[in-house]
């Protein structure tokens, strides 16, 4: 019968084989790192590619929903002065147009007949501009109601003004918040493939 011969290498060949495998597992281990740190890098950058296209994007949201009210505003304002000016020119005219009128009570005793065609004309004259300021009126109130829904209109689009601008602070906070987090999320990974990196390699050293 054949004895099975139980060959025992020496001690100095295993652990040069330990240390090969150590240097093996370490050369791995480090490949894993690079290749964690390179992905990291990686969505790093796109995540800021990314935030850059939305924050263009809400700009140009911004743009439309704010710059366009503000030219509205100029457009209502240009037109209440354009009504105020009317209202000017108007009342100028009517104000040029109306004759000059002296009251008679003072006149006693007018004996000459040109004195009294010149008060007859007079009191007629008066009549006729008694007639008119109801139509001054109407206008008058009509621009008045204009102002007043212009000033409606104003008060809306500072409204949406102030909205939109809280709305835009609110935004570029929670956009400097996620790109917190993920950093934040990114750096744990990290942490971790790290720590299972240093635990592996304390298992190797305790059984070599």
């Amino acid at each position: 019968m054949s004895t099975q011969l139980n060959i025992k290498r020496p001690k100095s060949c295993r652990q040069t084989d330990v240390r090969l495998l150590n240097h093996k597992e370490d050369v791995h281990l480090q490949w894993k790192l690079h290749n964690i740190s390179a992905k990291y890098r990686l969505n790093l950058r796109l995540l800021e590619q990314e935030r850059e296209l939305v924050l263009k994007e809400h700009k140009r949201l911004l743009h439309l929903r704010v710059c366009e009210p503000h030219a509205t505003i100029n457009n209502t304002m240009r037109a209440i002065s354009e009504v105020r000016m009317a209202n000017d020119v108007n009342e100028t005219r009517f104000s040029k147009s109306a004759p000059t009128f002296r009251p008679l009570s003072s006149v006693k005793t007018c004996k000459d007949d040109k004195e009294q065609r010149f008060a007859k004309s007079a009191s007629f004259s008066v009549k006729q501009d008694d007639s008119s300021p109801p139509m001054l009126v109407t206008e008058k109130c009509k621009a008045s109601e204009n102002g007043q829904l212009s000033i409606l209109q104003l008060k809306d689009l500072a409204l949406i003004d102030s909205i939109s601008q809280k709305e835009l602070m609110y935004q570029e906070e929670y956009y400097r918040w996620y790109k917190e987090r993920l950093k934040q999320l990114q750096r744990e990974k990290l942490r971790q493939k790290i720590r299972s990196f240093l635990t592996s390699i304390e298992h190797l050293t305790t059984y070599a």
